[in-house]
């Protein structure tokens, strides 16, 4: 009996020690933050052929995170593989749309509905699902011809059920934001100057709302974000700021460089 007794129990601690090893291996595995964005375009310029390329497409870009950083095997949008070589830089692999300049990278055509994004490593798989948002149709300012100095600005839209979208007016640069729901107000202390409004730009984005402690889409050996940055509405028109003519103030503040709509999302996206 006591002899049963010592088996049972050796046997017993040998399981335990042998779990709290896979334990210890596994809680030395670096965890895999993963933040992927999808994006239509209309056309793109191809470097290697020096022609513009028409589509629409989709293009990629993302980066992972861990420490130590896995080797990246690759990345595949709806089973299409899309990047196979990667740049690895401070316990960060990168993976971008611009990589189309050495070869590798270049955007897939545009297909709606459903996006599958499978992100390989030496680690495993990581995976998720988005939709690509329906696009906006319309889009309304209020006040919607002349406006004074100061005052606030209400840009409305229709057309579209994206989770969130990001607004982008031009004045005195690039003002803009992301928001929930189909309308923002921008207050008057971004128009201090006269000047005019003429360009706008909307994006109806699916997937996680940036800077909230939401659960992402994507999992598997890992986690992170996935995103689709849908077919933006681009406005052209003319709302007159104060005297319509920019002051020296005005012309002072421009002389800074002023930041790329489209890269500003990308980057509030991933996260950058």
């Amino acid at each position: 009996m006591l002899k049963s007794l010592l088996i049972s129990f050796s046997l017993t601690m040998l399981t335990f020690l042998y779990s709290c090893d896979k334990e210890d291996e596994s809680s030395e595995q670096p965890d895999q933050i993963l933040n992927v964005v999808l994006e239509y375009y209309d056309s793109y310029y191809d470097e290697e052929t020096d022609l513009m390329i028409t589509g629409p497409f989709t293009m990629v870009s993302g980066f992972l995170s861990a420490d130590p950083v896995p080797k990246m095997i690759d990345v595949k949008v709806n089973g299409q593989l899309v990047f196979d070589e990667f740049f690895y830089s401070y316990g960060i692999v990168s993976f971008y749309d611009e990589t189309s300049f050495f070869g590798r990278g270049k955007p897939i055509p545009f297909s709606g509905g459903l996006q599958v994004v499978t992100v390989k490593t030496s680690l495993g798989e990581i995976t998720g699902k988005v939709i690509v948002p329906t696009q906006i149709t319309s889009v309304s300012f209020s006040p919607s011809a002349a406006m004074t100095i100061n005052q606030p600005v209400t840009v409305s839209w229709q057309g579209s059920n994206a989770d969130f979208y990001s607004v982008g007016i031009y004045y005195n640069g690039v003002v803009d934001t992301i928001v929930k729901g189909n309308t923002v107000t921008f207050p008057g202390k971004y128009f201090k100057y006269p000047g005019r409004i003429e360009e706008a730009s909307i994006y109806p984005v699916n997937g996680p709302f940036p800077g909230e402690n939401t659960s992402g889409n994507l999992s598997g050996a890992g986690q992170g974000n996935l995103y689709y940055g849908g077919n933006p509405f681009e406005w052209e028109g003319q709302i007159v700021i104060g005297s319509g003519i920019e002051s020296a103030s005005s012309e002072k503040r421009n002389e800074n460089k002023i930041r790329e709509f489209r890269q500003s999302l990308k980057n509030k996206l991933l996260g950058k």
